[in-house]
């Protein structure tokens, strides 16, 4: 069986652990609808609205796990929400260069 995601918006998230505390990494992305197959499932092919060299720079330098959340909408302002309730270290990577 081969499960594949529905285009449109979509916000990626990843929370992970440091010595100190929780962060939360947020973006954001498109899901491609397209007609490219994949040998694992399920699977999403994802554009992201941050440049690609950009997002790994910034990642690498914050660090983080290889497992991302994905859902479909725009929840960057909810999760910014929660983070700030539960007091983590959130970070926003999006397209503005000033909102790192």
């Amino acid at each position: 069986m081969q499960f594949k995601a529905k285009g449109g918006k979509v916000t990626l998230l990843s929370l992970f652990c440091d010595v100190d505390r929780f962060n939360m990494i947020i973006t954001s992305g498109t899901a491609l609808a397209d007609s490219k197959k994949f040998d694992i499932s399920p699977y999403i092919h994802i554009k992201l609205d941050i440049p690609l060299k950009r997002f790994f720079s910034q990642i690498m330098k914050i660090g983080m796990t290889q497992h991302w959340a994905v859902v479909h909408e725009d929840i960057v302002d909810e999760l910014e929400y929660l983070a700030n309730v539960l007091n983590l270290n959130r970070i926003t990577l999006d397209a503005d260069e000033r909102r790192f």
